[in-house]
């Protein structure tokens, strides 16, 4: 199931996170067995990744890919597959990932209106 922000629904232009892609994957082995799920921004660089660090890696045959605009939907997903189908592989919790990942796209929205905000004052300069 692909979830994205529906057509039409409007929200703060400040929200606006379109340049960037955010995965939620999940490796299976040749038994169609979950092994892993993660989120990411590249699902290859994130492939190629595990082949070089994980010792499970040998064991992936296939991928699938749900696609999101947004970093808080794609890892509220990768929560709720990791508790519904227990992958092999996940050991630990990724919250400290996604509290990271906020904390930096709020920053990001805060420089942004801080810097439309100075642009605004500047532009009503004589």
């Amino acid at each position: 199931m692909m979830r994205d922000v529906p057509i039409g629904q409007r929200f703060p232009v400040e929200n606006l996170e379109f340049q960037r892609w955010f995965y939620v994957y999940r490796y299976f082995d040749e038994a169609e067995n979950l092994l892993y799920v993660g989120v990411t921004g590249d699902p290859y660089q994130r492939w190629t990744q595990h082949r070089r660090n994980q010792p499970w890696a040998d064991e992936i045959d296939t991928v699938s890919l749900e696609q999101f605009a947004f970093a808080d939907l794609a890892y509220a997903r990768e929560r709720e597959v990791i508790r519904a189908e227990s992958p092999a592989y996940n050991v630990k919790s990724t919250e400290w990932h996604e509290a990271e990942t906020v904390a930096k796209l709020t920053a990001a929205r805060a420089e942004a209106r801080a810097r439309a905000e100075m642009e605004a004052d500047d532009a009503r300069l004589p």
